[in-house]
């Protein structure tokens, strides 16, 4: 009997030593969950808050942006005010106003540019009605609308992501810079 206490007692050992591995392997497992989750919660909080960053900085450019965008419209604005209040009498029609020309449909536009102005210097001046230049009223506001397009490449040198800028006015017409077709 005392042979088989032996086998038993080494068999119960045996059974210990590999249940003490195993708890011992276990405990491990947690330990390196805990440590990996840990990690990992660190990282994801390094992440946020290099995404918080990115964010605050996109958030400063845009306002940034926007200021600067008010401060043109702002310009523009004023610039048409005083050119509108001080015109001259009499003034003859510039080479851009001349370009004008009617269509069949009532709308009039400056798809032809006249000689020696490329697309890239002007904006296309579109409206839709009688083109009737002959009226000192509307053709001034038309060769003002046609001046702003130094002030409009301005806007648009300080602005890189805005597409385009134009002027809208009231006696249906618009100018808008750079240069786009009317169809």
């Amino acid at each position: 009997m005392r042979r088989s206490q032996g086998v038993v007692g080494h068999n119960v050992k045996q059974h210990l030593g590999r249940l003490g591995f195993l708890v011992f392997y276990a405990a491990a497992l947690v330990v390196s969950g805990w440590f990996l989750a840990t990690k990992l919660g660190r990282v994801a909080d390094e992440q946020a808050l290099v995404r918080l960053a990115a964010l605050d900085s996109i958030r400063g450019e845009l306002t940034q942006s926007m200021q600067m965008a008010q401060t043109f419209v702002e310009l523009l604005q004023t610039t048409m005010q005083n050119e509108l209040a001080e015109r001259p009498k009499a003034p003859q029609p510039s080479r851009l106003l001349l370009a004008l020309k009617q269509d069949s449909e009532g709308n009039y536009n400056m798809d032809e540019l006249p000689p020696g102005i490329s697309r890239q210097e002007t904006g296309n001046l579109t409206g839709h009605g009688t083109l009737n230049i002959a009226d000192a009223d509307f053709a001034f506001e038309l060769e003002t609308a046609i001046s702003l397009r130094s002030i409009f490449r301005q806007v648009l040198t300080e602005l890189p992501n805005a597409a385009w800028t134009y002027y809208v006015s009231a006696r249906h017409f618009e100018h808008v810079f750079p240069f786009r077709l009317s169809s």
